[in-house]
C-alpha cells in the first residue's frame, strides 16, 4: 500500500494491491506467515509491479522524485531497487533517500519526547501525546 502526500502533507492518491512475486519459492514460512501471503490468494489478485509503479510515474513530473516513508522502509526501498528498478535501467521516480518511522521513533524515545516501550508505525498515538 502506498499513500502519496504533498510537501504539506496532503493526500494526493493512494494505492494497495498485492504485487506478483518473482520467486515465491524463495519465501520462507515465518515470512508467509508474517506478511500473510497466500498462494491461492495472490495468484487470484496479485499485479505486476509495474502498475504500482506506473501509478507513482503518473503522479510526478519528469525529473522529481517520491521520498518512500515508512517503518524499516530502507528495506523495502532496497528490494525494489534489486528487483525491479535495475532490471529496467530507465529512471525511477522513488528516491534513494527514505525517511525510517522507526528510526524517528527510537530517537524520540531516546530524546523523552514518547515513553512508549516498543512503538510501531501505525501508533500515532504515541507521537501525538
Amino acid at each position: 500500500a502506498s499513500i502519496l502526500c504533498d510537501m504539506r502533507m496532503r493526500e494526493i492518491d493512494r494505492i494497495e494491491m498485492k504485487v506478483k512475486l518473482r520467486n515465491p519459492a524463495k519465501m520462507t514460512k515465518e515470512a508467509a506467515a508474517v506478511n500473510g501471503y497466500d498462494p491461492e490468494v495472490w495468484a487470484k489478485e496479485a499485479k505486476p509491479f509495474l502498475v504500482w509503479k506506473d501509478w507513482l510515474k503518473k503522479h510526478i513530473p519528469y525529473g522529481h522524485v517520491a521520498i518512500g516513508v515508512g517503518h524499516n522502509a530502507h528495506f523495502d526501498r532496497e528490494i525494489i531497487d534489486q528487483a525491479y528498478y535495475k532490471p529496467t535501467g530507465d529512471f525511477f521516480k522513488l528516491s534513494y533517500h527514505v525517511i525510517d518511522t522507526a528510526g524517528i521513533a527510537l530517537m524520540l524515545k531516546l530524546a523523552g519526547v514518547i515513553d512508549r516501550p516498543a512503538m510501531l508505525a501505525t501508533d500515532t498515538a504515541a507521537f501525538m501525546s
